[in-house]
């Protein structure tokens, strides 16, 4: 059976001109209008301010208006980084937001050095403030596999404690708080115990409230607090956008994409060019967009895909004489940052050490504490409704496509055009019949536009053939029906030869998870008897709503003991912020 593909229409007719990622507005009543829109600020609650290579750093994305503090609705899109000295970044991720809500992880490779890092977050409407309007929490990564540890001072046990900066709005552990009611069932607990945490919403108004829980161990060295929303709102401050007529776009509906389409010897911009973008493998994307007068196509991408691989193309006749040119990812310069020397005493060195082995333990008992992807619905492709679907499987093989085309499908056949090129038609039984028009042909996701390299292709490597027999429209783009073929092995490879097409890897959002809660319930407790559990982040659950309604969270303790911190962060339907901290001893 066909796997389920997406395939999206989006035609932008735009009344701008984009330059190097950015905008330039025509007239300033056009920058004006920009301007009157909400401006975004950028909350991050991440699980830990200090870690050691092989664990994970959690953090979920809170984007709000800036002068309200309510969850903002217009951008779709935000961006996190964790960046070191000398401009070093270490992940960038782009994270899918829904009600200006997201969140993600990364596990840190051995390769990250020891350091003081900022984990960055902001989303594109909000460059045009400049990156002092972008959230930046501090982390220190330890990395004890490294001979060098030229950016880590150890200082004596005796001396002063090491310094925790508790500037920029990052406040000290306080169980304090107005809008939720937060208690656990007890203080102390024993090895493999469960942990039953009651929350409930007690303001007055009828509000729901969304937040993040993270429950960690607290042993190992703190040269930073961990940012907290209070803290963050208090000495936010707000800066005006830029006083020039170039801003950057705010991505409303999904991801923005775009490039031109140049003349390839004049090397003039071509308007009223089509491009077509796809991806290869399942739930694949084909969109189409038209250029406008600069040469300019944008692509906005609303559905989640995980493939990062796309092929552009100018599509139509005159597309070899067309150069094609895509934006590179926009990239952001960090040279003002500020970063310090981690310290930590030589008493630390023994509790950095014990939790790189347990780290150890964790990772190779990973597959059994594995998170699961959580698999969105899909929007119905165009041709739900197929004319016919040919699994090749049911028929005599045959040794290519164009022998394949002649003996099995019906409706469908092979002849040359105006040049002497075979070409795939699909018969039109609307009432005038279209002996013109070429049907869309993919492979696994990927436009062809050059049949001749599928009507001699190894139909034995081919598993099925959809056909759709009815005219449609993607974007400006016509076609004659469909002809939708489906590899074994997904391993057909698409000619890239040409200016006017291109393979390009594009930064896709994260796939949202379900983080992994261990349990020792009933058999469970038989199941992990012999499986040790060093784990020293017992919880973290990224999107909680809570309204006057208690609710209970249950998780269990592990092998390790020690002083564990509750910290849950959020915000109010109404813009309140919400920072809760707790701690519990594990026997």
């Amino acid at each position: 059976m066909l796997r389920i593909r997406t395939i999206f229409i989006f035609f932008l007719v735009g009344i701008i001109h984009v330059s190097k990622g950015q905008t330039d507005l025509n007239n300033n009543s056009l920058l004006d209008s920009y301007k009157d829109i909400s401006q975004e600020k950028v909350f991050i609650h991440y699980n830990t301010s200090s870690a050691v290579v092989g664990e994970n750093i959690y953090y979920k994305v809170y984007c709000l208006e800036e002068k309200t503090n309510k969850l903002s609705n217009l951008s779709k899109i935000a961006y996190v980084e964790l960046v070191g000295a000398n401009n070093q970044t270490v992940f960038k991720h782009k994270i899918k937001l829904e009600s200006g809500l997201g969140d993600g992880d990364f596990f840190i490779p051995a390769e990250v050095s020891s350091g003081h890092y900022k984990i960055i977050g902001y989303t594109r409407w909000m460059r045009n403030k400049g990156q002092d309007s972008f959230f930046q929490g501090n982390i220190t990564v330890i990395n004890p596999y490294q001979t060098n540890q030229d950016n880590i001072l150890i200082i004596p046990n005796d001396s002063a404690a090491v310094k925790s900066n508790s500037k920029d709005g990052l406040l000290s552990e306080s169980i304090k708080n107005e809008y939720v009611l937060f208690e656990t069932d007890s203080k102390t607990y024993g090895k493999r115990t469960p942990v039953s945490l009651k929350l409930k919403s007690i303001l007055g108004e009828k509000s729901k409230t969304n937040f993040s829980i993270s429950v960690r161990k607290t042993d190992m060295p703190q040269n930073f607090e961990v940012a907290r929303a209070d803290g963050f709102l208090n000495a936010y401050k707000s800066n005006e956008p830029n006083n020039n007529k170039t801003i950057f776009l705010p991505e409303l509906r999904g991801e923005l994409f775009k490039g031109k389409v140049l003349d390839k010897e004049s090397k003039l911009p071509l308007h009223s060019k089509q491009v077509a973008l796809s991806s290869i493998g399942d739930n694949f994307q084909l969109s189409v967009s038209d250029t406008n007068n600069d040469g300019v196509f944008y692509f906005n991408l609303e559905e989640e895909n995980p493939e990062n691989e796309v092929i552009v193309q100018v599509l139509g006749e005159g597309r070899s004489n067309c150069m094609l040119q895509m934006d590179t990812e926009e990239y952001v310069d960090y040279d003002r940052l500020s970063f310090e020397k981690v310290e930590i005493t030589s008493k630390s060195i023994d509790a950095i050490f014990k939790r790189s082995i347990h780290n150890q333990f964790e990772n190779a008992y990973s597959e059994m504490r594995a998170d699961s992807t959580i698999v969105r619905e899909q929007n119905l492709p165009f041709y739900t409704n197929l004319s016919k679907l040919y699994n090749l499987d049911d028929y005599t093989r045959f040794p290519t496509i164009a022998e394949t085309i002649v003996e099995i499908v019906d409706n469908a056949w092979i002849e040359k055009n105006k040049n002497g090129e075979p070409v795939f038609k699909v018969k039109d039984f609307g009432p005038y019949l279209d002996l013109i028009t070429l049907p869309l042909v993919l492979v696994d996701g990927a436009m062809v536009q050059n049949h001749i390299e599928l009507v001699d292709y190894d139909a034995r490597k081919i598993q099925s053939i959809g056909l759709y027999t009815d005219k449609f429209r993607i974007g400006p783009e016509v076609f004659q029906g469909a002809l939708l073929f489906e590899t074994i092995s997904e391993d057909f490879s698409i000619s890239s030869d040409g200016d006017y097409i291109m393979k390009k890897k594009l930064l896709r959002p994260l796939p949202q998870k379900k983080y992994y809660k261990q349990s020792y319930q009933a058999d469970l407790r038989t199941k992990y008897e012999r499986i040790p559990d060093f784990r020293s982040q017992l919880l973290w659950v990224p999107d909680i709503s809570l309204t006057d309604e208690e609710i209970t969270l249950e998780f269990y303790t592990s092998d390790v003991s020690g002083t564990y911190r509750i910290s849950l962060e959020g915000f109010t339907e109404s813009g309140r912020p919400i920072s809760i901290m707790k701690t519990i001893e594990v026997e």
